[in-house]
């Protein structure tokens, strides 16, 4: 079992959080705000957008750029299957025009609420209101979380901080380390 931090508590970040968590790791997310979701909120006019029922192929015919990106993703985990993994959750679900895919209460706080029950069930813990300051290699198999509050010590961290530009040492520092304790070539 790995300590996993998972920087950030947006929709990827819950994501990440849950399939490392089910994957058998301690879990911590580190939030910068007080809540996590803060972004799911504004989603589709407050409903959130979340998929589009349909297949793989017709789903990457939305995506505007860049479709070759999401491929491996989206036939790994398709619109069916997001579909399902939220139902399972105890998510209504409701497709309307377009094909696109709404909670069925049409708030997207449950969206937010369905992904927290996931990793809360997986026993997934949240830092909130910690604005993670700096990652340091602790040494040469650890990194050290230091936040505005204290320091913590972790096997690996994934980074979700979304559109949040982060400085270019740290992150290449995190990928070497990474790469080098996966032994990437």
């Amino acid at each position: 079992m790995k300590n996993v931090a998972v920087i950030g508590g947006g929709a990827a970040g819950l994501m990440a959080a849950y399939a490392a968590a089910a994957n058998g790791n301690k879990v911590t997310i580190f939030e910068k705000n007080e809540k996590c979701g803060k972004k799911i909120y504004i989603t589709g006019k407050g409903r959130c957008n979340l998929t589009h029922d349909c297949s793989p192929e017709d789903f990457l015919q939305y995506v505007v750029s860049n479709s070759k990106f999401l491929m491996g993703v989206i036939y790994n985990f398709s619109p069916h299957k997001t579909m399902q993994f939220f139902e399972d959750g105890g998510l209504n679900l409701k497709t309307e025009r377009g094909d696109r895919v709404f909670p069925v209460s049409d708030k997207s706080s449950d969206v937010t609420k369905c992904l927290e029950k996931y990793c809360l069930n997986m026993g997934v813990i949240f830092k909130f209101n910690e604005k993670v300051l700096k990652i340091a290699n602790l040494n040469s198999t650890m990194f050290n979380i230091i936040t505005e509050k204290s320091e913590y010590p972790i096997d690996c961290v994934i980074i979700c901080t979304g559109g949040l530009v982060i400085r270019q040492r740290v992150l290449m520092a995190t990928v070497t380390n990474l790469r080098n304790r996966l032994d990437i070539r």
